[in-house]
């Protein structure tokens, strides 16, 4: 087994030379040539969402498979009651797993413990393992590097989890916080406006705490101009730049807008 093929983590690798690694969001479009387009664009991974989305496992599975051939992280977000499932993304090809609205150090518990071989978590071996070169049989140095490079990601997203960011921040083997800051700005009563500075301040919490108890820290929903600078300085490692069907709808809606002036003439003259 080459050294090339255990567990190489592009995202891990940015942040570690201290980028920020940017991901893309895979919600509509679950093929295989998603990880290569990401790639292309210079995502260095990918935020496969089960929550929210009608992909499944098998979906998720074939696009993490790809993901790991060309340098892009995959991390897998599942529903709250399904993140027992995340050892099974885990051994099909995902880099991580993200586990949302996390409210309780109880919660963050149960994550790591699906996500993590012993002595960490409870995972057990029997999958295919293909960021570690299909090994036939385990290994301790071989679990031993799954637990140190893939990712158990907390989504802190609600009004009880940013109470309770602290003792979340603190769950033995957990290795992220991922922030969403638009429901959280939802459930500040703010209606998704993240740049409210209550809701500025809310986030900024939630990523001072993770840095201060040694996680990473993530951020998600904030793409627009006048909201990116407020968050910039917070010392976010890896950032959500957006999810498939809504960057397409924009340049679909960009290249209609430029074909109808060409070959219709300006809107006004429609």
């Amino acid at each position: 087994m080459s050294e090339r093929r255990i567990f190489v983590s592009a995202m891990r690798d940015e942040i570690d030379r201290g980028a920020v690694a940017l991901g893309l969001g895979v919600g509509y479009v679950p093929s295989s040539a998603m990880p290569l387009i990401a790639a292309e664009a210079g995502f260095s991974w990918l935020f496969v969402d089960l929550e929210h989305n009608a992909l499944t496992s098998r979906d998720a599975a074939e696009v993490c498979m790809s993901a790991l051939g060309c340098g892009v992280t995959p991390l897998v977000r599942l529903g709250r009651d399904e993140i027992h499932d995340g050892s099974r993304l885990l051994d099909n090809g995902a880099g991580g797993i993200i586990m949302p609205r996390v409210q309780n150090r109880g919660d963050a518990e149960r994550l790591v413990s699906f996500c993590k071989y012993p002595p960490v978590g409870t995972r057990s071996w029997g999958g295919p393992s293909p960021h570690l070169g299909f090994p036939a049989a385990p290994a301790s140095s071989l679990m031993t590097s799954a637990n140190e490079r893939s990712l158990a990601v907390a989504m802190v997203e609600s009004v009880s989890g940013l109470d309770r960011v602290e003792e979340i921040a603190a769950t033995p083997g957990l290795d992220a916080i991922f922030v969403g800051a638009i429901d959280l700005s939802v459930e500040l009563g703010l209606g998704g406006d993240v740049t409210a500075p209550s809701a500025v301040e809310a986030v900024g919490r939630c990523a001072s705490t993770a840095l201060k108890h040694g996680r990473l820290v993530g951020l998600g929903g904030v793409f627009g101009t006048k909201a990116l600078p407020l968050y910039t300085n917070m010392g976010f490692q890896f950032v959500l730049g957006g999810i498939d069907y809504r960057l397409l709808t924009e340049a679909a809606r960009n290249r209609i807008a430029l074909l109808r002036e060409h070959w219709l003439g300006p809107a006004d003259n429609l």
